[in-house]
C-alpha cells in the first residue's frame, strides 16, 4: 500500500499535511492597461488575452481585481474554446479577487466582451498570477497513468517513501474499467468529485445529500475563502480503461457548513442552482463499526488523475480490499484498510461493499500497515443534523444497467438470527444484509451479467418458519420469482444467472475487449439463404429482452411473420416461431474445444468441453446460459452444445 504522498502521514509535520500540489504559480500582469504583459487581440467589441505555458496540463488564472459593468462579460476558455466559463460583475461569487475555473491544456484565453450600448464605466480587471499544472508524463518509460507531480526535494522524499511502502503492485484502476463488471459501484462513484483548490491544491470529495452537500477533509478545505475558490469537478474519468482523460463537469461551492480538525472533515454546500445531486446522486452514510474483514472500495482521484477505484489488493489471499482493524493514527481513532491510495485521494469515501454506504472518510497514508480513514460512526451525530433526513435516497439518478434482484424477508420472532448474502461465481460476497427488525424488509440490488448464489441463513438453525413465528422470504429477478420459502434449517439457497446485454452493445471498459456481446461469428451470419441452418446455441432458440437474434437468416424469417420480434423483444412467441422456421445445424463438439468462461480484470479465462463435463450440473447449466465472446473465442453453448445438452443435441 502506498504511503500517500501529499496525504496526512503520521510522522510528517502538519505543514506538510495539506493537499497535494499539482501545479506551480507564476507571476504575470494582464490588464486592459499599457503595463500588461499580454496585449489583447481586438476584434469588433471583443478583446482576447492569451496566456500560454508550454506543456502545462491545465491553467487557472488569479484575478487580483475584477469589476465589469453590466454591459460587459468575460469568457475564460481553453485553447480551442471547448471549455468555457463566463464572469460578470465582480467575477466568481462576486468576490472581486478570486481564482477562475481551470481549463485543461497549456493555453487559456480571456475574452472580454463589451457589446451593445457603450458601457457607463470602463471595464477593469487585473490578473496577477496563474497556476500551471505539472506536465502529464507521456514518455514510454513512465508507468501507465503516471501522476503529474512536481519533482522537488520534498516530493522526491515522499515518492521514495511511497515506493518503499507499496506492498507489491499498485492495484488502483480507472473507474471506467469497472463500468460493466461492477455497475452498482460505478454508479455510486458518480457522486465523487475531483477538487482543485486555489489553483494548485488537489483532493477528493463526494456528495452526501440530495441538497448538494459535499464531504471532504479539513486538511483540504478549512475556510470559506477556499470553498469559493475550489473547482468541484464531477466525472473526471479516463475515456477508456487504461488511458485517455476527459474533462469533467465543474461546479462551485457557496458555504463551509461544518469543519473539524480532529476528525479531519469538512462539510460544504455546493451551488444548488445546477443541482449536481440530481445528476450524479449522492452517497449514504453508515453509522456503524464494520467488522474486520468486511470488503471495501474507495473511489478517488489519486495524484489528480482521472477517477480510479481502490477495490483490489493483490497482497490479500483473496485479492480483496477489506477492513484490517482500528487504531489511533491521524485521528483519535482510525479504520485501517488495504486499498491503495496516494496524495490527492484525501477526502475520498470508504464504502462498504455489503451495502455500498460510506463507513469512513479517507485522510491518511499508513503504508504497509494499512491506510487510514476516520470512521463515520465517530462523528455521525455531529453532522447528521445538516443532512436533514436525506440519508435514504428514494431513487437512483442513473438507471441500473444490469438486472434487478429483489429480496423480501418477513422475519420470525427472532429477526437477529436472520441474514442473507449474494455471492458471485468466484464465491466473493457482492451484497449482504445481517440486520433485521420485526416485519418485512425489502432490498433491491443491481447485478451485472453473470452467475450468482443467493443464500439466506438462520444462526439458530430453525429457519424463519414456523416454530417461532410465520416468517418467509421471496427472491425475484427482474420481476420473476426464482426462490421462496421459510421452513429451512440453517440455510437455504438458489443459484442463478443474469441476462447478457443486447447483441449490439458496445464495450465501454476497453476498446479492445468485448466480453458481453452476443457472438456474431457463427456460420449462418454470412449472406443467408432460405435453407441455411443455425447453430444450436443461437439465442434465436431462447428468449431474451432484446429485439432480434444472433442469426440473421433466422431473424429475417421470424420477423417476417412477427415484426415485434425485431422491434421490441425476443419473447416466447419469437422463440416458438424460430423453432418452427429455423433448422438447427448438426450438433458437433470437440472435447478439446476452447470456450470463453468469463472475463476477469479485463483478461479472458478459458475452459475446454472436457473440463466443462467435470462441473456440477448446476454450474454447467449456468455456464451454458451465457452468450458472450472474446475475439474468435465463443461461449460454451456454441463450442460444447452436446455437453451443454442443448435442445436437439445428444451424444451419438
Amino acid at each position: 500500500m502506498p504511503c500517500s504522498s501529499g496525504e496526512k502521514v503520521r510522522g510528517l509535520s502538519e505543514s506538510n499535511s495539506g493537499p497535494i500540489q499539482v501545479g506551480d504559480k507564476h507571476q504575470i500582469i494582464v490588464s486592459p492597461g499599457t503595463k500588461s504583459d499580454v496585449q489583447p487581440i481586438k476584434s469588433g467589441c471583443t478583446e482576447t488575452y492569451v496566456i500560454t505555458r508550454k506543456d502545462a496540463s491545465y491553467i487557472s488564472v488569479h484575478f487580483r481585481n475584477f469589476d465589469l459593468p453590466e454591459e460587459c462579460s468575460m469568457d475564460v476558455t481553453n485553447g480551442d474554446g471547448t471549455q468555457s466559463s463566463t464572469l460578470t460583475g465582480k467575477g466568481r461569487a462576486q468576490q472581486g479577487t478570486f481564482w477562475a475555473r481551470h481549463v485543461t491544456g497549456d493555453v487559456t484565453k480571456l475574452v472580454l466582451k463589451c457589446c451593445g450600448k457603450t458601457p457607463g464605466k470602463k471595464p477593469f480587471f487585473e490578473v496577477d498570477e496563474y497556476a500551471a499544472g505539472y506536465p502529464v508524463q507521456n514518455n514510454s518509460a513512465a508507468e501507465p497513468g503516471a501522476r503529474n507531480l512536481r519533482r522537488t526535494s520534498f516530493l522526491e522524499a515522499m515518492n521514495d517513501q511511497e515506493r518503499l511502502s507499496i506492498c507489491g503492485t499498485d492495484d488502483k484502476r480507472d473507474a471506467i474499467c469497472y463500468k460493466n463488471s461492477h455497475p452498482a459501484l460505478y454508479e455510486k462513484a458518480r457522486a465523487v468529485a475531483r477538487l482543485l483548490m486555489n489553483g494548485t491544491g488537489l483532493c477528493t470529495g463526494w456528495l452526501v445529500s440530495g441538497s448538494n452537500l459535499l464531504f471532504t477533509n479539513e486538511h483540504c478545505i478549512s475556510s470559506q475563502n477556499t470553498v469559493l475558490n475550489t473547482d468541484f469537478e464531477f466525472m473526471r474519468e479516463a475515456s477508456f480503461c487504461g488511458g485517455g482523460a476527459q474533462p469533467g463537469d465543474v461546479h462551485d461551492g457557496t458555504a463551509l457548513l461544518a469543519v473539524d480538525a480532529s476528525w479531519d472533515y469538512a462539510l460544504i454546500q455546493l451551488d444548488s442552482s445546477r443541482n449536481p445531486a440530481a445528476t450524479y446522486g449522492y452517497l449514504e452514510l453508515d453509522n456503524r463499526t464494520p467488522p474486520v474483514g468486511e470488503l471495501l472500495f474507495i473511489p478517488q482521484h489519486p495524484g489528480g488523475q482521472p477517477k480510479k477505484f481502490g477495490i483490489v489488493d493483490t497482497n490479500e489471499s483473496d485479492d480483496q480490499c477489506k477492513v484490517k482493524g482500528y487504531r489511533s493514527g491521524c485521528a483519535p481513532s482510525d479504520m485501517t484498510y488495504s486499498c491503495d491510495t496516494e496524495g490527492g485521494s484525501s477526502g475520498s469515501p470508504v464504502l462498504s461493499r455489503t451495502n455500498n454506504k460510506v463507513v469512513a472518510l479517507h485522510h491518511c497514508g499508513g503504508g504497509c500497515n494499512g491506510n487510514l480513514g476516520a470512521p463515520i460512526k465517530e462523528f455521525y451525530n455531529d453532522i447528521v443534523g445538516y443532512l436533514g433526513g436525506t440519508l435514504s435516497p428514494t431513487m437512483s439518478p442513473v438507471p441500473c444497467t444490469g438486472d434487478h434482484l429483489t429480496i423480501a424477508v418477513t422475519t420470525d420472532n427472532y429477526p437477529s438470527e436472520t441474514a442473507w448474502t449474494i455471492k458471485d461465481d468466484e464465491d466473493i460476497t457482492i451484497f449482504s444484509k445481517n440486520s433485521f427488525t420485526a416485519g418485512t424488509t425489502t432490498t433491491t440490488e443491481c447485478l451485472s451479467p453473470g452467475c450468482y448464489t443467493f443464500e439466506i441463513t438462520d444462526s439458530y438453525g430453525d429457519g424463519i418458519c414456523c416454530g417461532y413465528g410465520t416468517g418467509s422470504y421471496t427472491v425475484t429477478l427482474d420481476g420473476t420469482e426464482i426462490k421462496s420459502g421459510g421452513a429451512f434449517g440453517s440455510s437455504d439457497s438458489v443459484e442463478f444467472c443474469t441476462d447478457e446485454p443486447a447483441p449490439t452493445s458496445a464495450p465501454t471498459a476497453s476498446p479492445t475487449v468485448s466480453p458481453t456481446i452476443v457472438p456474431t461469428l457463427t456460420p449462418s451470419l454470412s449472406l443467408p439463404t432460405s435453407d441455411t441452418c443455425i447453430s444450436a446455441g443461437s439465442n434465436c432458440l431462447t428468449t431474451h429482452k432484446d429485439p432480434g437474434c444472433s442469426e440473421l437468416s433466422c431473424e429475417l424469417k421470424v420477423c417476417d411473420v412477427r415484426d415485434k420480434c425485431c422491434t421490441k423483444k425476443w419473447g416466447k412467441k419469437c422463440q416458438s416461431e424460430a423453432e418452427k422456421l429455423c433448422t438447427p445445424c448438426a450438433c458437433t463438439e470437440d472435447p478439446d474445444g476452447i470456450f470463453l468462461l468469463k472475463m476477469k480484470n479485463e483478461e479472458p479465462k478459458y475452459k475446454t468441453c472436457t473440463e466443462l463435463q467435470g462441473d456440477s450440473a448446476q454450474k454447467r447449466n449456468n455456464i451454458c446460459k451465457k452468450f458472450h465472446s472474446y475475439g474468435q473465442i465463443q461461449a460454451a453453448r456454441f463450442v460444447c452444445p452436446i455437453t451443454c445438452e442443448l435442445k436437439g443435441c445428444t451424444e451419438n
